[in-house]
């Protein structure tokens, strides 16, 4: 557990270095709740700088008056501006009846939280009296913010009534100074701050791939080379034997060629 205080213009001058806590929490910015107009909290620059100047965890919040949540969101960013890393961001809900609050609070600081991760990519802490969580539930809140919760009748070892909402911070003291018992340390505590890197989303699964249908290879057979075959000689190819001649006739074939008988 560690303790820390959260401080505005009420605490003049803060010394910061009195402070041995590693977080401090500051307002940074709000809204009239009868004039619904912004204001800027006259130490916050100040006490930002020796929180930063010190070492310190910083967190900025802003005083919701009730006005457009959008208008509000964007003023308290303005008033934070430039962010740096680190900077924890948070809305500071009190609005009672007698103070002129919205008609479903539950709904505008669900728009006020909406615009502020849409602008810095975060969702501020969300701080309440738990008598107040009790009458508007604040669950679509709760269910994106980490709970600031305030009871001052509960001790940091007891638990507040928070509707079953788990809360990371508990404000449980408002004199001298507001005091609060922080149940998660440093690290976890910086993953609710702004970051410039802003983490990857995971890439995209890619498509399953169908592998390609196996072909068996076609074989073609190679042709054997042709024997041609010498066809038999038919029997009008056959030459027609001319029979000798006889002795008689080549006996007067001679003497026709002797005595030139014709």
């Amino acid at each position: 557990m560690i303790t820390f205080h959260d401080i505005s213009y009420a605490q003049g001058l803060y010394d910061m270095d009195a402070d041995k806590s590693p977080i401090v929490f500051m307002k940074m910015s709000g809204f009239y709740y009868g004039s619904k107009t912004g204001y800027l909290d006259n130490q916050a620059a100040r006490n930002y700088n020796n929180a930063i100047r010190t070492g310190k965890l910083p967190g900025l919040y802003h005083f919701a008056g009730g006005a457009d949540p959008v208008q509000e969101a964007d003023y308290f960013i303005a008033a934070c501006s430039p962010l740096a890393e680190g900077d924890l961001l948070i809305l500071d809900y009190e609005l009672t009846a007698e103070m002129n609050p919205p008609a479903d609070p539950a709904a505008w600081c669900l728009t006020f939280v909406e615009r502020v991760k849409e602008r810095t990519g975060k969702y501020p802490l969300f701080y309440t009296y738990s008598s107040m969580l009790n009458q508007y539930g604040f669950d679509a809140v709760l269910e994106r913010c980490g709970l600031w919760i305030a009871n001052y009748a509960v001790s940091p070892d007891g638990d507040v009534p928070t509707k079953g909402h788990n809360y990371i911070i508990h404000q449980y003291q408002g004199s001298p100074l507001d005091t609060n018992a922080c149940f998660i340390d440093l690290p976890t505590l910086r993953k609710y701050a702004y970051s410039a890197v802003q983490p990857q989303p995971d890439p995209p699964t890619p498509p399953a791939v169908t592998p390609a249908p196996v072909i068996a290879p076609v074989v073609v057979p190679v042709p054997r080379p042709l024997t041609l075959a010498t066809p038999k000689p038919t029997p009008a190819d056959k030459p027609t034997p001319v029979p000798a001649p006889s002795r008689l006739a080549q006996l007067i074939a001679f003497l026709v060629k002797l005595f030139g008988i014709k």
